[in-house]
């Protein structure tokens, strides 16, 4: 009986383990039903005991690696394939952190620092220890990281699981090597440094695949601040040629209004209208700047209308804001610019001739929303559009960008798509 509670004990903490492996990787939404977690804890809790009845021979750890699937059930429906394709990797990488905490401590017992509480090899005193590790992981992520998600490619995935691999590789042996060894206090020291060596060798892994993001969103951040430096001087610019424009016209309005006045009074009302027809061809007032009052949405809008306008696309835009907003200038162009892109690309693809940007602010929240027409098919995934675009490593990197932006700030982002309508909200708290 007791050994059936430590069984049970040790199949909970490790599905704890593996939810706070998943919060460190990010990416990855939960359900938040008591009833769903509920019934998950007590699949988990019967099927141990079954298995544990059944099959006598059967490990913790095999049973693990059978029941914990379970986790899916309560995993949001875009979540899924991230928790599947991380769960060797994260399974195998606690196994090796129980069997790191158990060579220690006994060999702190043999050095008379610890006291033999873990004599089992599947422990739930050492899985506790686990969490605890994990815990200080989680928060050290977040501390430097914020809530941003951890981006894995196809390329990060392949390290992982081969540095995974290896550590397996090394553990299984010297698991064997430990088991033809007599002397107890060798084979924990043994077993103590192979397996804290494969554990430092899967951080590393885990550690270059975090630089790696930071490196990609520095690149990002780098292109979009010279995007952004080089729309400025645009927007700039063109304002300098209207002011220019604006005082030409004002020097030479009052003679204007002079012909106009002596022909009207000569009654030539045709004269007139074809006069004023060559007064507005000279002004050149036919470009838009819009002035919402903040500096970077407005050169953004100015940028994408001019674009649109050559495509035969209106934009509708409404919203008015302030002008000290307390947002990252960074982060607000990232996302500004590439919802902006997005709708209208997908606008000029699907042969639309409108979309619509609307924001302002609400209970001190920034709100920023873009609504375009779509054609074909759009699958949202993990609450991003999954691309139908070849180069999928540049264009998919839009939404992505946004993402995180919205995460780096603290924010909310949403998109939707009812009626071949697609609408993406984001929300950002700020101060003004």
């Amino acid at each position: 009986m007791v050994e059936l509670i430590n069984a049970v004990m040790y199949e909970l903490l490790f599905l704890i383990s593996m939810v706070l492996g998943y919060y460190f990787f990010g990416r990855i939404q939960f359900k938040k039903s008591k009833l769903m977690w509920l019934l998950v804890s007590l699949g988990v809790i019967f099927s141990t005991v079954i298995l544990k009845i059944q099959f006598r021979d059967f490990d913790e750890d095999v049973i693990a690696i059978f029941i914990l699937w379970l986790i899916v059930f309560v995993a949001e429906k875009g979540s899924i394939k991230r928790i599947l394709s991380l769960y060797v990797f994260q399974f195998i990488t606690l196994l090796l952190l129980n069997l790191g905490v158990i060579y220690c401590t006994r060999y702190m017992y043999f050095l008379h620092l610890f006291p033999q509480i873990i004599k089992s090899t599947y422990s739930w005193f050492a899985e506790i220890i686990v969490i605890g590790i994990l815990a200080i992981f989680l928060y050290l992520r977040k501390k430097h990281m914020g809530k941003l998600g951890i981006y894995l490619s196809k390329k990060q995935y392949l390290i992982l699981y081969v540095v995974v691999l290896i550590s397996m590789t090394m553990a299984s042996g010297m698991n064997y090597y430990v088991s033809i060894i007599h002397e107890q206090k060798e084979a924990a020291l043994i077993g103590m440094i192979t397996v804290t060596a494969s554990v430092v060798l899967i951080i590393l892994a885990v550690y270059q695949v975090i630089l790696a993001q930071n490196y990609q969103l520095l690149k990002e951040n780098f292109r979009l601040q010279k995007q952004f430096h080089t729309m400025q001087e645009i927007y700039f610019e063109n304002i300098a040629e209207q002011s220019n424009q604006t005082k030409k016209f004002r020097h030479d309005i009052k003679a204007h209004l002079q012909s106009i006045w002596q022909l009207a009074l000569n009654n030539n009302d045709k004269e007139i209208v074809e006069y004023i027809d060559k007064i507005q061809q000279h002004a050149h007032f036919d470009k838009k700047y819009y002035f919402t009052g903040n500096q970077i949405i407005d050169i953004l809008l100015a940028e994408v209308v001019q674009k649109a306008q050559e495509n035969h696309i209106s934009v509708k835009i409404d919203g008015v804001l302030p002008n000290d907003l307390s947002l990252d200038l960074v982060d607000l162009t990232t996302i500004c610019y590439n919802l902006l892109q997005n709708a209208l690309e997908a606008s000029i693809r699907g042969n639309y001739d409108v979309f619509s940007v609307k924001f302002f602010i609400k209970n001190q929240q920034f709100m920023f929303i873009v609504k375009n027409r779509v054609s074909e098919n759009i699958k949202i995934e993990s609450g991003l559009i999954k691309t139908k675009k070849v180069d999928f490593q540049n264009h998919g990197l839009g939404l992505k960008n946004v993402y995180d932006a919205v995460e780096r700030s603290n924010g909310l982002f949403e998109i939707d798509i009812q009626n071949q309508q697609f609408s993406a909200r984001v929300v950002l708290p700020c101060k003004y």
